[in-house]
């Protein structure tokens, strides 16, 4: 034991190695595992949740009336932009642009309303996945402007982005506007395909249905369909089937919860969304599945 104590006492620190992951493999790790939509859908709850900023407590049919957000597709960038009350500049500083939330009570001092994204890296994520350059500006009490410049998404490092005051009179009424350039080249295809910008459509209308039910106004398009006023998107019908009746008369029939936990108001809705395949359909359906993925060739 002696003899342990005075090795440990004779070692002397020579340097240190790197532990810390490279940013492109933080990137490369934290967008290989979500579709494009899906980080496009993840922007659309911050609106979400710079609504429930703003209004607080959810009242009536209709809480979401006025607050809007518009996406914008071309070639050579993305836009979306809301007026959804925009990001508080202390949170700004402290978390929303770092890679997850910070511990519990800090987050309890920022943001103290409920909020759709839970891990604080959607709109980190999103940018990546879209691009290597990226302007944030918002406006909720001091407007501001934040870039995420090409060297900066070059840089081994993890250094702060500044941030600059938002011109008088942009974002007014309070919102936020991401522009993301250098578009990747999966986006750029997507965005010239009139197929993949449709069953985005599809894809809002149904996970926004409710809230789209309850004043939310979302439009898609290119910069001059937005400017003409893009037909706003309907929310997909929400409803739930049973089945028909069974040999024993019996049926599958939805579930329905409303109540309170912890506070919270909660509404779920379990059941069939659509109507289950007859053994022919099934049959079909697997025949054309295996069809797709049988080889052909030598």
């Amino acid at each position: 034991m002696a003899e342990e104590v005075g090795q440990e006492e004779e070692r002397q620190k020579i340097g240190d190695a790197k532990a810390a992951p490279t940013k492109n493999f933080f990137v490369n790790m934290l967008t290989r595992d979500i579709e494009l939509q899906d980080a496009l859908l993840d922007l659309l709850d911050n609106c979400v949740d710079g609504i429930l900023r703003s209004i607080g407590e959810i009242q009536g049919d209709t809480p979401y009336a006025g607050y809007r957000a518009s996406m914008t597709f071309e070639a050579d960038h993305f836009i979306i932009e809301d007026n959804c009350g925009g990001i508080p500049k202390t949170v700004a500083e402290k978390y929303a642009f770092s890679m997850g939330r910070p511990p519990d009570e800090d987050v309890e001092q920022l943001a103290a309303a409920a909020t759709v994204g839970m891990y604080g890296i959607g709109m980190k994520r999103a940018i990546f996945k879209l691009g290597t350059e990226a302007l944030v500006e918002s406006r909720h009490d001091d407007g501001f402007t934040v870039e995420f410049s090409p060297e900066w998404m070059s840089d081994r490092g993890w250094s702060d982005l500044p941030m600059f005051s938002l011109m008088d009179g942009e974002l007014a009424g309070g919102g936020t506007r991401i522009t993301v350039y250098q578009l990747h080249d999966e986006c750029k295809k997507a965005f010239a395909d009139k197929t993949w910008i449709e069953s985005f459509r599809n894809s809002i209308s149904r996970h926004y249905a409710i809230i789209i039910s309850k004043g939310f106004e979302v439009r898609v398009g290119t910069e001059a369909e937005i400017a003409a006023g893009a037909q706003l998107i309907a929310g997909a019908e929400f409803r739930l089937l049973e089945t028909d009746a069974l040999p024993d008369g019996s049926r599958v029939q939805p579930f329905t919860y409303f109540g309170t936990l912890d506070g919270v108001v909660v509404e779920i809705y379990a059941g069939l969304y659509r109507k289950l395949l007859t053994e022919e359909e099934a049959s079909e359906k697997s025949r054309l599945g295996a069809s797709k993925t049988t080889p052909v060739g030598p």
